[in-house]
């Protein structure tokens, strides 16, 4: 994997946009897999056609994300779904709660009811990770 941190811990991956994630889904599911077959599944699951799904996979070759290789036009994501989306989280908290993961989640409350077992598993999850330990850390 392709991965740069920098001295913050903020991975430098550059961002993506939702169709650029129809593509890395497919890729996150499938493997390794043929540019044209790409085409088949976003055109079979999302209407899209296949100038569009090129486009998207260009932008994500060009942005470093996927690798297309020849002969056959074999593309692979570089980053593994939760390298992009502790990434794309990381940007929005900094983006709309300046960073504090702790205003994300007292806005998150204030607004949807959670049932007990969601906040156990939260609870349990702040637990494990309470102690500072980085080599717990997610």
């Amino acid at each position: 994997m392709n991965i740069l941190v920098r001295k913050d811990g903020f991975m430098e991956i550059a961002k993506v946009t939702d169709g650029e994630i129809n593509v890395l889904n497919v890729l996150w599911e499938n493997g390794e897999i043929k540019a044209t077959d790409i085409v088949k599944i976003l055109k079979d699951q999302i209407g899209w056609n296949r100038n569009t799904t090129y486009t998207f996979i260009s932008r994500l070759v060009d942005k470093k994300i996927i690798e297309r290789s020849d002969p056959g036009f074999y593309c692979k994501a570089l980053y593994d779904r939760n390298q992009i989306g502790v990434n794309e989280t990381k940007s929005f908290l900094n983006k709309l709660y300046n960073g504090s993961i702790s205003s994300l989640v007292s806005s998150f409350f204030e607004k949807e009811k959670l049932t007990s077992e969601q906040l156990r598993e939260m609870q349990n999850i702040i637990d494990k990770y309470k102690d500072g330990d980085k080599d717990k850390r997610i």
